[in-house]
């Protein structure tokens, strides 16, 4: 069996997730998969436009780099068509699932300012050999702007963790945002990005785990 890792950053026993589908697909959220809960502030660590908290494999990566691309209209606009607050898909042999929700308690809506609470599970569900995370590229993009905020760097939340087949590495993220509700649509901001692997024990080739479009949907009671 498997290894089993703590609750923040941990990596998961064998027998979860579906295996391999070709390319990339869209599924259902696997079971259970529950809106995550909101962590601990002391345990948090500070990274452009996300305060990231989770664990690992040890590594020591660069600190991130940030840079800024061109946004989608629709967002700019404030006219957003479908919302999804989370999003599951499968590319290369990884599945890569994200579940957000508002943090009530560490926002300040007079001030404009909204925090965002979002979990990720990044399972091994194609690949025999075991699959090492070794970097990000996150695109993020508030209501309002036409541009998009790009964050990338070496590791997730400090560490480059290896993942063996049927295993899963999880980790959970704040975004802090200051925006207001703009046009018709509860939408605070869209994100979307990949993950930069390697399958350990085959080629040195680098490949790309997606991370499928989800949005931070702020409450209608504001």
């Amino acid at each position: 069996m498997g290894r089993q890792r703590s609750s923040e950053g941990r990596t998961l026993g064998k027998g979860w997730g579906p295996r391999q589908r070709p390319g990339v697909s869209n599924v259902p959220e696997t079971e259970g998969f529950e809106k995550p809960a909101i962590p601990t502030p002391e345990k948090e660590e500070e990274d452009p436009e996300l305060a990231t908290s989770g664990g690992g494999s040890a590594a020591a990566p660069s600190p991130p780099a940030r840079g800024r691309s061109q946004g989608d209209a629709d967002l700019a606009a404030g006219s957003v068509g479908r919302v999804n607050p989370s999003s599951d898909v499968i590319s290369n042999g990884v599945r890569v699932e994200v579940s957000s929700s508002y943090s009530p308690d560490r926002s300040d809506p007079s001030s404009r300012k909204h925090c965002f609470v979002y979990k990720v599970r990044i399972t091994n569900v194609g690949n025999e050999d075991p699959v090492q995370l070794l970097g990000r590229r996150f695109e993020i993009q508030t209501v309002g702007s036409d541009r998009k905020d790009v964050v990338t760097g070496a590791g997730v939340t400090g560490r480059q963790p290896i993942i063996k087949r049927g295993e899963t590495f999880e980790y959970t993220s704040t975004a802090p945002l200051s925006v207001r509700p703009s046009g018709d649509t509860r939408v605070a901001a869209r994100m979307t990005g990949s993950y930069e692997f390697i399958v350990v024990t085959g080629a040195d080739d680098k490949m790309q785990a997606e991370m499928g479009e989800f949005h931070f949907v702020l409450p209608d009671d504001l």
